[in-house]
């Protein structure tokens, strides 16, 4: 491709990304300083190798989803933010600790980029400090999971009594061991199976069938606003897709490392997802939008934030 259709393809895209209507040769003339018979050749030639088309005749032409691919790979690597926003980034996350720090990111980055984002945890497999165990009046087991990284985990188990304080005293005990999330399961399976109290049992068979609840994959989302205000968002499919993501993230362990770029996929949408790990774990930041996304913004608000919270 000549350097001239490279500059009609490019400014074509930047014109549709601002105002969603097809764009003439009129347009593109006047900054190119060219004729508008020489950007209509360039548009004919540009729509047979699949990056333009025309929505109806006499109309102008807008980009294809080959076109905004192409476009939207030129800014990897991404440009550097500006200092002040990396020092206000950096400053305001400094302010918060662990799964939170994910939380703020999501709104930071929605802030930066314009556009609705969602951050997601895969938590590694953390040491256990402590388990411990409050009885509630109902019948149910409030048990607190600290982890060794500071990050604690709660739920709550229905095991049809009250335990006496001691019971769960001894039990409190007996889970204070050098042993990691995932290995929880098997101890409490084993002090199940040598257990006499029926009550003990009956708290160590609930707390053994909760313990996913421990290290679930979190989620964090923020600006679904925004995405309300593009004129995609008349669409139902569009909208559909872009709350699915954000309610359902794929997990971070599933994606290949460093920057991804999903252009159209699906129903219009369009998404930056850094993948990197974290203290916390393997980790993920997603920038959702429409295919007219402003994808120089959001990649190097999605590599600044994600940087941030290596």
């Amino acid at each position: 491709m000549t350097l001239r259709r490279e500059q009609v393809l490019e400014l074509l895209i930047e014109r549709f990304i601002s105002d969603p209507r097809p764009v003439s040769s009129l347009e593109l003339s006047e900054p190119l300083r060219v004729s508008s018979a020489t950007v209509r050749n360039d548009f004919a030639l540009l729509e047979e190798m699949g990056l333009l088309r025309q929505p109806h005749t006499s109309a102008g032409r807008v980009p294809t989803r080959e076109a905004y691919r192409a476009y939207a790979h030129k800014f990897i690597p991404p440009k550097t933010l500006p200092i002040l926003q990396l020092e206000r980034l950096e400053n305001t996350l400094s302010r918060v600790d662990g799964e939170a720090r994910f939380r703020f990111a999501a709104q930071l980055a929605s802030s930066m980029s314009g556009y609705a984002v969602v951050t997601s945890l895969a938590p590694r497999d953390a040491p256990l400090q402590a388990v411990l165990l409050s009885a509630l009046n109902d019948g149910r087991v409030l048990c607190v999971a600290v982890m060794g990284s500071g990050v604690t985990r709660q739920f709550t188990v229905d095991i049809g009594l009250k335990p006496t304080r001691e019971t769960l005293e001894q039990l409190e005990s007996d889970l204070r061991c050098e042993i990691s999330v995932s290995k929880m399961p098997e101890r409490l399976r084993s002090l199940e199976t040598s257990a006499t109290s029926p009550t003990r049992q009956r708290v160590l068979r609930a707390l053994r069938e909760s313990w996913g609840a421990v290290a679930p994959n979190l989620s964090f989302s923020s600006g679904a606003t925004p995405v309300l205000g593009e004129p995609e968002s008349h669409d139902v499919d569009f909208l559909r897709s872009v709350l699915e993501l954000l309610e359902h993230p794929a997990s971070p362990a599933a994606l290949p490392g460093g920057m991804n770029l999903a252009v159209d996929e699906p129903s219009g949408v369009s998404s930056v997802t850094m993948a990197f790990k974290s203290s916390l774990g393997i980790a993920s930041l997603s920038i959702l939008g429409p295919t007219r996304m402003r994808y120089s913004q959001a990649i190097s608000v999605a590599k600044a934030v994600s940087d941030a919270l290596v």
